[in-house]
């Protein structure tokens, strides 16, 4: 009924509501709304909801007309919807070219630098969008250290979001002379946010989405091991923990190496070893609130074994959490929780914890990554691939050069000989090896996200002049996925690669 409403004001507030549903007596009552006559902020107002549902024919080129006549937020979000729909006239309503009466910017930036990066949008002597950028270590398999920058916060308040004002000091940010002396750039965020589609369009990659596992407790009987003890933490412990947690971290994406640390237990707080003949095989922290039902695993690392001995890994593991298990069912605890950072990619702990009943999850958490200059990249990263190579019985011997292209920016060049990786940042006609593929591809196989020859099934990436058995084991023994890291090399090609 309002929608319906003699006042026209009335009528507005009504479809502004049901904007959001996309209800479709939305459009009818704005359009009628747009030929009102004697108020041309209600027209505006109109004009900019319907650019918003979506209805664009006929409504865009009314905007751009309307919009230099209204207050400087209206032109804002004006220039966010046009560039959204790439209007040719989207650039007059950049943050950068709103003026005042007086001809001044209405909106400025403040850009300081030292060892961090600070970038703020003013306006009025406000800061309405701030940016926080410093200088980080991403860490790769095998203490392989990249040194970038990190973003810690990007925030607008809220009456100037949707906007583009996050956009415009990210592009800055990303141009300016601090970032583009290193080769990548990342930042958390959610998935399920703005921020997250403002980072894809600026050529970041879901780098890892965080898992999160979780355990109804009940009694369960005790998972007993020959000549396995597990004990609770003493002190002295902490040197030979670090030892084992560094090792089991290794092959992990942005996990860097750890130090011995003391730790405490309490009546809420719990560590547990798991010794075979004084050997530390592996161990677990737990916590859990004074007054709640839930419990935690802050912690849980196991030592890495020869494939001979991959059972061992298991058993070592069901102990360790049956122990922990058994401990907070004695408490009245209801419920245990671990929240991943990457230890899950590995197939064992992932298959360890849902025999034990975890149920497992995604969470909205992702690490997001880019790649600011490929050939910096992968000189930095040339003692990791050099390593792979150098483990590899097929292809340590291997020589030849490998051209790598994205799109639109990325191209380099792996230049192998005796197992040395030498980077060029061009691409000759020479070249043994050319990959083609765009740079969120490319982001993806060099953080092992997926491998080279996934990407090539999907058709997201071109591999010259053929592809066959010999080419994808080198690709992949050079860019494994990191869920195969722990395999030790291509020995599982054969039964995948039976059709290549």
């Amino acid at each position: 009924s309002e929608l319906d409403a003699a006042d026209r004001y009335e009528r507005l507030i009504a479809a502004a509501k049901l904007l959001k549903s996309y209800d479709d007596r939305v459009v009818k009552v704005l359009e009628a709304l747009t030929v009102e006559i004697g108020d041309d902020g209600l027209v505006a107002m109109a004009i900019l909801m319907l650019v918003r549902r979506g209805q664009v024919e006929g409504t865009l080129d009314r905007l751009v007309e309307i919009a230099p006549h209204q207050d400087y937020r209206y032109q804002l979000e004006a220039g966010y919807l046009l560039k959204k729909m790439d209007h040719p006239a989207a650039d007059r309503f950049s943050p950068e070219r709103i003026v005042d009466e007086n001809g001044d910017p209405v909106i400025t930036m403040e850009i300081e630098h030292n060892r961090d990066l600070h970038i703020d949008a003013i306006v009025e002597g406000y800061r309405v969008a701030v940016y926080r950028a410093d200088l980080h270590t991403h860490h790769f398999p095998y203490n392989t250290h990249v040194p970038g920058i990190y973003v810690g916060w990007l925030h607008t308040v809220p009456n100037y979001r949707r906007r583009g004002l996050s956009q415009w000091i990210l592009d800055a940010s990303m141009s300016h002379e601090l970032v583009r002396r290193y080769s990548s750039i990342s930042l958390i965020t959610g998935t399920d946010n703005t921020a997250h589609a403002i980072y894809t369009s600026l050529g970041f990659v879901d780098g890892m989405i965080k898992q999160a596992f979780t355990k109804t407790l009940r009694h369960e009987p005790a998972k007993a091991v020959e000549g396995l003890v597990i004990r609770p933490y003493s002190y002295g412990d902490e040197v030979e923990m670090a030892r084992v947690s560094n090792a089991f971290h290794a092959d992990e994406m942005n996990r860097g190496p750890g130090r011995a640390r003391r730790l405490r237990t309490s009546e809420i707080s719990w560590v547990y070893l798991a010794e075979k003949n004084g050997e530390l095989l592996g161990y677990l922290q737990a916590g859990a609130s004074e007054n709640g039902t839930s419990a935690w695993i802050s912690e849980f690392c196991l030592k890495p074994q020869p494939s001979e001995n991959e059972n061992l890994l298991e058993e070592v593991g069901t102990a360790l959490l049956s122990e922990l298990h058994s401990e907070l069912v004695k408490r009245e605890y209801e419920q245990v929780s671990w929240s991943s950072q990457g230890e899950a990619e590995k197939n064992y702990v992932r298959k360890l914890f849902h025999n034990l009943g975890y149920t497992s999850t995604h969470t909205n958490s992702v690490w997001m990554f880019r790649i600011i200059n490929l050939p910096m990249l992968l000189e930095e990263l040339t003692p990791l691939l050099s390593k792979r190579l150098r483990e590899s019985d097929a292809y340590k011997n291997w020589q030849g050069t490998i051209g790598i292209t994205g799109a639109p920016e990325h191209r380099a060049s792996l230049i192998i000989r005796d197992s040395e990786i030498r980077i060029s940042a061009e691409v000759s006609e020479g070249t043994a090896i050319h990959l083609s593929t765009d740079d969120e591809t490319l982001t993806r196989f060099i953080l092992g996200v997926f491998t080279p020859y996934e990407a090539y099934l999907q058709s997201q990436l071109h591999v010259a002049p053929s592809v066959n058995r010999s080419v994808v084991g080198l690709l992949e023994t050079l860019f494994p996925a990191r869920q195969q890291v722990e395999d030790k090399g291509p020995q599982w090609l054969p039964s995948r690669l039976y059709h290549v």
